[in-house]
């Protein structure tokens, strides 16, 4: 199991990474970037692939998803300059307290 939680951190820091230059991408406009996303998109599904081969759908895609929510959303404030206020808060909170139960089920 822990190897499947191994492939599911290295998933969710290539879909990060690749999330991020989708902004830089500019519409698929900027070719460098574009090219970079596809390679990184391509190692997450890979790599997120292989979780399942140790861990159950439903808990990997919720951690996929909310830990990349978590991380894309503080990269989109540090380095887009995006708001962040309260609801935005709230909203990320709600995503991470139902991945904790869905863990704990």
């Amino acid at each position: 199991m822990g190897l499947g939680y191994t492939f599911l951190a290295g998933a969710i820091v290539f879909e990060i990474i690749s999330s991020s230059l989708l902004k830089e991408a500019d519409g698929f406009h900027r070719l460098k970037p574009t090219i970079l996303l596809i390679i990184g998109y391509t190692i997450t599904l890979f790599l997120f692939s292989k979780s399942l081969q140790w861990l159950n759908l439903g808990v990997a895609f919720a951690l996929w998803g909310a830990v990349g929510t978590l991380f894309t959303t503080i990269l989109g404030v540090v380095f887009f300059k995006e708001q962040f206020n309260r609801t935005k808060v709230l909203g990320v909170a709600c995503i991470m307290l139902g991945t904790v139960m869905l863990n704990l089920l």
